[in-house]
């Protein structure tokens, strides 16, 4: 029988950095402290100053965050039996805070996820609306294909806020789907093949929702396809192609149908 081994960590980074999570996303100046271990539980404290985000089709900074006072929080995160816990919480002074949790369940061939995120406006707030997003997700695979179910639930004010923050969290969809909007429901379908250097997505979903910033318009209702195909010729070089469409409900004040096809040419380099 092996025996488990236990690594325990204290790392602590200032500089810019790279932030991955699904409700927390971009490059940040500032400071990072973490500890515990890799397989059980662990906790991050970090201050930001400045914000970048880079998406799929906007990119934006914020510099000087706050007068210079940035944003601060906490990550805390738990592992066990296949469970993964995150909890997390950050805050601008008089501003926002915005916290939330995200449940992961992993077997062998399928997978659970469950997540929840609140963000509430306090004094100095200009945009002073709460807001919240709750979604759900199930995934599977059957030899190489790969399969996706989800929803997601936004409340009465969408997520205006929560986006300029970096809490990107629909980002399964290119073109947003409208997934962001007041009192949005939104399901989806994706499907996954890969082999031999190839590489084919499809993502489906509906959505319904509410306008209520220049016109009040109750009942609206989104669509968008997206379709990509890949190929890798070598370790270095590959090639994709995609295809998104929209469609979004003529009495919808804002948003207007788009249709995006993009062509990508990629090398890989590396010197090591």
């Amino acid at each position: 029988m092996a025996k488990r081994i236990t690594i325990l960590f204290l790392l602590v980074s200032a500089g810019r950095s790279d932030i991955d999570y699904d409700w927390l996303l971009g490059s940040m100046d500032g400071v990072i402290a973490s500890v515990g271990s890799d397989d059980s539980a662990s906790l991050r404290l970090f201050w930001f100053q400045n914000f970048t985000q880079l998406q799929y089709n906007y990119y934006f900074k914020l510099t000087k965050i706050n007068d210079s006072e940035g944003f601060y929080g906490a990550i805390a995160k738990a592992q066990a039996s296949g469970f993964d816990m995150t909890l997390y919480d950050y805050y601008m002074h008089d501003l926002r805070n915005i916290a939330g949790a995200h449940i992961n369940y992993t077997a062998e061939n399928y997978a659970l996820n469950i997540s929840y995120s609140s963000g509430k406006a306090l004094s100095q707030a200009l945009y002073d609306y709460d807001e919240s997003l709750a979604q759900v997700s199930f995934e599977w695979l059957v030899n190489r294909h790969f399969f996706e179910i989800g929803g997601s639930v936004t409340g009465e004010n969408g997520l205006l806020a929560m986006i300029q923050l970096g809490s990107f969290m629909f980002g399964q969809f290119y073109l947003s789907n409208q997934v962001d909007r007041e009192n949005a429901k939104n399901g989806y379908f994706r499907y996954l093949y890969a082999r031999e250097g190839w590489r084919f997505e499809f993502l489906g979903g509906y959505t319904s929702y509410d306008n209520t910033f220049l016109a009040i318009a109750d009942g609206l209702s989104s669509y968008e396809a997206d379709c990509y195909l890949g190929y890798r010729f070598s370790p270095s070089w590959s090639l994709g192609l995609g295809v998104m469409y929209m469609n979004v409900d003529e009495a919808d004040p804002i948003s207007v149908d788009q249709y995006l096809t993009t062509l990508n040419v990629g090398y890989h380099y590396e010197l090591f």
